[in-house]
């Protein structure tokens, strides 16, 4: 090779040289976008805050919906329902909701994953009841004939708005004149201010009923039960419909196995046992979408109308 060829031949070569310290350099010092975590997005509607469920519940749900995928999960808790749809529409991964919230959400988008499962014996679905105080209870729906007399347990789930959510029509305008209790989880506050003398009627779970009525909170033969809706799904998980269908198999399966009497869950599935009872669940059912589209027909979606 002349002297010229040689040259030239170190000259690509300390360029070549050049070229690459530059990229390692520009690899170390160059911004990067922030990474994104790889865990699922998990969106929780709690109006009432309570500390019991954000620290204890909604985590371990999360660690639950989170396994297998190696990275943890981001749970969100929203304490309104414009922030649980502003942030729905963003296409989290897994919502946690009230029946009648998911009711209204794009069922093209979402699909049913899980409703929420009561100790037993009260382990089937609950009804939407009227409690009425004795002497009270002669109207069909008191929430029109003397609204000042009712609370409904809370503004969000089927168990006290499906009385006026009819499938076979829109829902009613919200009667003007009535209470709402704040918890769509756990109408115990609603039943307080009515054993205390504040209302005649309420309009709340089943289930919560059945639990004042066990323990004398409200006295026998003062109370008259009336059921106002068939069984509804009450607490309900939801998934992405563009999330892999294996990946949502995996995850109804893990919610379904937690609280049974098996041995082989693992420390998040545990952990979420112990933690469900301050919401008042034992576990959860599967919710599949034909089961979710029957609930669909029979009651209307778009609730509430103007509030609360």
């Amino acid at each position: 090779m002349s002297d010229g060829g040689a040259r030239q031949a170190r000259t690509v070569a300390w360029a070549a040289a050049l070229f690459v310290a530059l990229l390692a350099g520009a690899a170390t010092w160059w911004p990067r976008p922030a990474e994104r975590n790889a865990g699922p997005v998990v969106v929780v509607l709690d109006p009432v805050g309570d500390e019991r469920r954000a620290l204890s519940v909604w985590p371990a749900l999360g660690r639950v919906l989170a396994d297998g995928t190696g990275a943890p999960a981001e749970v969100v808790v929203t304490r309104s329902l414009a922030e649980f749809r502003g942030l729905a529409a963003a296409r989290p991964d897994f919502l946690v909701c009230p029946d009648g919230v998911a009711l209204g959400l794009d069922g093209a988008r979402w699909l049913p994953l899980a409703a929420g499962r009561r100790p037993a014996p009260r382990n089937l679905r609950p009804r939407g009841v009227l409690v009425s105080r004795t002497g009270s209870d002669t109207t069909a729906a008191p929430w029109l004939a003397d609204p000042a007399t009712v609370i409904f347990g809370d503004s969000l789930s089927l168990c006290a708005t499906g009385a006026l959510r009819p499938g076979d029509g829109p829902a009613s305008g919200v009667p003007t004149g009535v209470a709402w209790g704040p918890d769509p989880y756990d109408h115990g506050p609603a039943l307080h201010a009515l054993r205390m003398g504040a209302y005649s009627h309420a309009v709340v779970r089943q289930w919560d009923a059945e639990r004042f009525l066990a323990q004398g909170l409200l006295e026998s033969g003062g109370w008259s039960v009336r059921d106002l809706t068939v069984p509804v799904p009450d607490l309900v998980v939801l998934a992405a419909r563009d999330l892999p269908a294996a990946e949502r198999l995996a995850r109804g399966d893990r919610l379904a196995g937690i609280g049974r009497e098996t041995t082989d869950r693992t420390p998040a599935e545990r952990d979420l046992a112990a933690a469900l009872p301050a919401v008042g669940l034992a576990g959860f059912n599967l919710l599949v979408e034909p089961d979710f589209e029957l609930v669909r027909r029979n009651f209307a979606a778009d609730w509430p109308r103007p509030r609360p």
